[in-house]
């Protein structure tokens, strides 16, 4: 049920991994996925990444040969739809949806070239929104207008990450980790939720801080928001709808390209 595991190697990467319940070796005794130290391991795990790299560059260059090379740059009109932007309230609002904000927001650097800086997370939430949404057409207009510098939004930060580089990471943590739980047989017995590494991926990929545009696919698969403080006995549960599940890791997946 692995997905893509007739060109991602998921039984390889899982044959490196063991799962302990209450690992005494650690204080206090740890619960999860603890490598084996094989001689291959090293060898193992760089096939495994090279093969998943494979995978997302072949479907993202299958992608965008969906869409025209070029774009000829607009100065003024919608970035996205009135329905989408009803849906996401407190991400999208009638002047972030406006390409001439856009354009008037950014600031010029010495060199006289356009900026965006980490106080511009809100564009990279909304960003976020049309990866999440697919919105490639308007993802393709905004990375090659001259006067709008997306990629300064891919990395922003105060303490914490927050550009729209977030998206691929929350969604590589989800792909991997629910990938290995089902190749470890770990899913089906709820071993899962007591591990740490479940516990990391929901305080980092179910929560809510600075502009968490990245997390809403997770949290609403999960079904609720996880904290810091949120005992396991509370930790949302996956097992029980294999269909949505599916339909998750194939999500996750989408979001790498």
């Amino acid at each position: 049920m692995m997905h893509q595991e007739h060109n991602i190697p998921w039984n390889l990467l899982a044959s490196n991994f063991t799962f302990i319940r209450e690992d005494r070796r650690f204080t206090p005794p740890r619960t999860g996925f603890l490598t084996k130290n094989r001689a291959t391991q090293e060898g193992d795990l760089n096939h495994f990444v090279k093969s998943m790299a494979n995978m997302i560059t072949t479907f993202s260059l299958t992608k965008r040969e969906k869409y025209p090379s070029n774009y000829q740059p607009p100065t003024d009109g919608k970035i996205f739809s009135d329905s989408l932007r009803d849906r996401y309230p407190h991400y999208l609002n009638e002047r972030n949806q406006l390409l001439e904000h856009w354009i008037s927001w950014s600031r010029p650097m010495p060199s006289g070239e356009a900026m965006y800086s980490s106080s511009d997370g809100q564009l990279a939430d909304v960003v976020k929104i049309l990866i999440n949404e697919n919105e490639l057409q308007a993802l393709l207009m905004l990375a090659e207008h001259p006067k709008i510098p997306l990629g300064h939004l891919r990395n922003l930060s105060w303490g914490h990450h927050f550009g729209f580089g977030r998206v691929a990471e929350s969604a590589i943590k989800a792909y991997v980790l629910f990938n290995l739980i089902v190749a470890t047989h770990t899913l089906e017995n709820a071993s899962y939720k007591y591990s740490q590494e479940y516990a990391n991926f929901l305080k980092d990929n179910a929560a809510i801080f600075d502009y968490p545009a990245q997390n809403l696919p997770h949290i609403e698969f999960l079904g609720k928001v996880v904290t810091y403080d949120s005992p396991v006995e509370t930790f949302p549960e996956v097992h029980h709808d294999l269909p949505r599940f599916r339909e998750y890791l194939k999500l996750c997946f989408s979001l790498l390209y």
